[in-house]
C-alpha cells in the first residue's frame, strides 16, 4: 500500500498517486467536483486516499468511510472526518443524524463494497435518506458485473427524487494481460437528485457496452457483426472522448 501523499494542484487528476480511476475517470470526477463546490460531501471506500484527497479540495466538509482506518495524511485532510466500520452499520445513522438537522449532501461518491447486495445497499440507503434532496452522486465501477447488477438492483430509476440517472456516464472496460485473466472494472455512473437535477439530461447510449465487453471475455474473441466497432465509434464521438483528448496526447508524449 501507498504511504505517499499524492500531490495537490491543478494536475493532480493528470498524475499518478494513490488514487484508484483510470486517467479519464479522474479528469471526469475532477470536473464534476468543480461543478458542484460541495460544502458537505460523502465518500463511501477510501482505500489509499487518491479521491478522498480531491474531494477535500473542493468541499468544506467531508466525511469518509471506510472498514479500515486510513493512513495518517488521509486523516489530516482539512475538513474531513474519518468513520471507520461497515458502511452498513455506519451510513444510515450517519445519513440519519444529517437529515434531522437539516443538512443536505451536496456530492457523493460510492466506491466501497463491491458486493451485488453490498452496492444495493450502500445505494438504497443513500437513495432513501432525507439528506439526500439535491445531491450529485458518484458511482465508480460501473463496469464490473457485481458492482453493475447491486446498481440496478438498487434500481435508481424507481425513485421521484432521482431526476436524471447515468449507469455509464463514462464506460469501463477490459483490465488483465499477460497470463491474467480479464476483468471488467471501472466506469462512473451518476444519478442526480432533486434540484441538482433539474433541466439535465445524460446520455445512456453506452449501456449495452457492458454485454458486448463480457461477451468478448467469455468467447476470447470478438466476432464481426456482434457491434463492437459501431460502440467504439460512438464512444470516440461523444463529449467524453473529446474532452479526454489532452489527456491522451499528453500520454501518447510521456510514452515516449
Amino acid at each position: 500500500m501507498s504511504t505517499t501523499k499524492p500531490v495537490t494542484n491543478k494536475f493532480s487528476a493528470l498524475i499518478g498517486g494513490p488514487w484508484q480511476m483510470t486517467p479519464g475517470e479522474r479528469v471526469a470526477f475532477e470536473t464534476l467536483l468543480q461543478m458542484v463546490e460541495p460544502r458537505l460531501a460523502l465518500e463511501i471506500g477510501t482505500a489509499e486516499g487518491g479521491s478522498l484527497a480531491r474531494i477535500a479540495e473542493h468541499a468544506t466538509e467531508t466525511h469518509s468511510l471506510d472498514l479500515v482506518e486510513p493512513q495518517s495524511w488521509v486523516r489530516d485532510l482539512p475538513g474531513v472526518h474519518i468513520h471507520t466500520g461497515d458502511s452498513h452499520s455506519v451510513l444510515k445513522p450517519l445519513l440519519d443524524s444529517f437529515a434531522a438537522d437539516g443538512r443536505n449532501i451536496d456530492f457523493i461518491l460510492i466506491d466501497g463494497d463491491h458486493s451485488t447486495e453490498g452496492v444495493c445497499r450502500d445505494l438504497t440507503t443513500v437513495l432513501e435518506s432525507d439528506a439526500v434532496r439535491s445531491t450529485l452522486i458518484v458511482l465508480h465501477d460501473t463496469m464490473n458485473p457485481w458492482v453493475r447488477s447491486g446498481i440496478q438492483n438498487a434500481d435508481p430509476d424507481s425513485f421521484e427524487k432521482v431526476r436524471t440517472f447515468s449507469l455509464d456516464f463514462i464506460p469501463g472496460g477490459v483490465f488483465g494481460g499477460s497470463g491474467e485473466v480479464p476483468e471488467l472494472w471501472g466506469g462512473l455512473g451518476v444519478a442526480l437528485i432533486g434540484e441538482a437535477g433539474d433541466g439535465v439530461s445524460l446520455g445512456t447510449k453506452y449501456r449495452d457496452v457492458h454485454e458486448i465487453l463480457q461477451n468478448s471475455i467469455d468467447s476470447n474473441s470478438v466476432q464481426p457483426g456482434d457491434g463492437l466497432q459501431e460502440q467504439l465509434d460512438a464512444i470516440r464521438l461523444s463529449k467524453s472522448w473529446r474532452w479526454t483528448a489532452p489527456l491522451r496526447n499528453v500520454k501518447q508524449l510521456f510514452a515516449g
